[in-house]
């Protein structure tokens, strides 16, 4: 019970985005389930109001002390599908305080959790990525995912474990990465010039002003990693 009452609070901190002009769902203000992370997603295309904006990037700026000091398990947590290294231990920890700085920063300037989460697709997820030369860092991800997950489905079909309880941890596993494929999915974009024509193009210019400031607090895969797959 312990364990899984520390994974739902992880969840608070994987992804990080934005609060808009009409009062979100009780869903989206305490996102719970996949499902109300779809809607929050959906939902981040602006407009959003300056005023907004700048409290967004103000909790971002109060979260980087504690990416910096733990990029590297937050990154791994991010990743956690596809890196070799485990997940527990320093990476639970980091990701818990995370969650807690992102509750209580959100808090403290009127936004939810839900709020939060959105403007982190929209900006980050959407905005800054759209507006680079390169290919999303997804995009590979993405790549190296389905090469897993295909690999993970011919061990289970063609050469499966006698062993009940391996086989289960291998089944359980791939429904982990395609759990995370079909979150990815929206950010490994290749149409950049579409995405950027849907986000509302206030919000855009209001960015595009400050981004070396968000540039500052980009956390890569963090921003867009999943939240934790829901229970059978």
């Amino acid at each position: 019970m312990h364990r899984f009452v520390l994974v739902r609070l992880l969840l608070l901190a994987a992804c990080g985005v934005l609060l808009g002009f009409s009062p979100p769902s009780l869903a989206t203000e305490n996102p719970e389930v996949s499902q109300d992370y779809r809607v929050i997603l959906d939902e981040a295309w602006g407009p959003e109001t300056p005023d907004t904006l700048e409290k967004f990037l103000e909790v971002r700026e109060g979260l980087l002390p504690i990416y910096e000091q733990h990029e590297m398990p937050i990154q791994q947590w991010a990743l956690r599908e596809a890196a070799t290294a485990p997940t527990l231990g320093p990476s639970l920890f980091a990701v818990f305080n995370m969650a807690k700085k992102v509750r209580s920063l959100s808090s403290e300037r009127g936004l939810s959790y839900g709020d939060f989460l959105r403007l982190t697709y929209l900006v980050y997820g959407r905005w800054l990525r759209a507006t680079k030369d390169e290919p999303q860092q997804e995009v590979f991800l993405l790549r190296a995912l389905r090469e897993l997950e295909v690999g993970l489905d011919r061990h289970i079909t063609n050469n499966p474990p006698e062993d009940e309880a391996e086989l289960a941890k291998l089944v359980v596993r791939l429904a982990s990465v395609r759990h995370q494929i079909d979150f990815l999915r929206p950010f490994a974009f290749t149409d950049k010039a579409r995405v950027l024509a849907r986000i509302d193009a206030k919000t855009r210019a209001w960015l595009e002003a400050n981004r070396a400031r968000i540039e500052k607090v980009d956390f890569r895969f963090f921003d867009t990693a999943p939240p934790p797959r829901d229970k059978d």
